[in-house]
């Protein structure tokens, strides 16, 4: 298991975990080809916020075919709508939950989820679709 991600408010602290005893690598942030490698090797993404504008590591997870657990402090909905993930309540009951039924997944179901959060990230989300949609905007704007 991996935690990543700066503990601004301590809570990591708070748990007092044992990361050696426990086989946990701990990180603040990895980059580059160290972050594509711990994106690969992982089997879920989880981003517990209690407030984020979008989330990069979500849409590259899903771009990776991980499923993602993230909540609804995030502009994540789609997860929930497509069945990509887990879209939860920020709060550690509704965390522990996604987790638990994340890890008991089938490898065929996790492999599935994943395809589908990557076919999602693909076909909604890459420059190319962006730009049409902008072209076509902008097209309206000039010809109304």
């Amino acid at each position: 298991m991996a935690l990543i991600g700066p503990d601004h408010q301590g809570y990591l602290h708070r748990l007092n975990i044992k990361y050696d005893v426990c086989n946990i690598f701990r990180s603040d942030g990895v980059y580059g080809v160290d972050k594509l490698q711990v994106l690969h090797e992982s089997n879920c993404i989880v981003l517990p916020s209690y407030s984020e504008n979008f989330g990069n590591i979500v849409a590259e997870g899903m771009a990776m075919a991980k499923i993602v657990i993230t909540t609804t402090a995030t502009p994540w909905a789609a997860i929930k709508e497509f069945d990509l993930g887990y879209w939860i309540h920020p709060n550690e009951e509704q965390l522990y939950l996604a987790m638990k039924s994340a890890f008991q997944l089938s490898i065929t179901d996790r492999m599935s989820k994943g395809e589908n959060a990557r076919r999602f990230i693909f076909d909604n989300m890459s420059w190319e679709n962006r730009v049409a949609e902008l072209l076509i905007l902008y097209k309206s704007a000039l010809n109304p």
